[in-house]
């Protein structure tokens, strides 16, 4: 069976974190990036390759680098022969918005 959007998790620890004791947003952006990789290929299965070519980031609320687990939602908006776009979205741990990440890929 074939799925357009997963779920994962990150833990927000201390590791990652910037100088404000927040998880830096480059990490944000890598985990965003890894999960809309999981969606893609859950819908695939194959030996495709996609790569992004575009990609934003939107920085909605800061993530205290505490430990706690985050939800990271990735999901499909459309997969074509060439092209696909994803979003993916990570919570804080009281369920709010934190980053969410939009992407167009390309396949290799």
């Amino acid at each position: 069976m074939l799925f357009r959007s997963i779920r994962t998790t990150m833990r927000a620890g201390k590791h990652l974190s910037n100088e404000r004791d927040g998880v830096h947003g480059g990490v944000g952006g890598v985990m965003g990036d890894r999960a809309a990789e999981l969606a893609i290929r859950t819908l695939t299965g194959g030996p495709h390759r996609y790569r992004p070519v575009e990609i934003r980031v939107l920085f909605v609320r800061p993530i205290a680098a505490s430990g706690a687990l985050l939800p990271v939602d990735a999901e499909v908006g459309f997969l074509g022969r060439t092209t696909a776009t994803t979003t993916a979205r990570i919570y804080r741990p009281d369920g709010k918005l934190a980053i969410q990440i939009d992407q167009v890929h390309t396949v290799l």
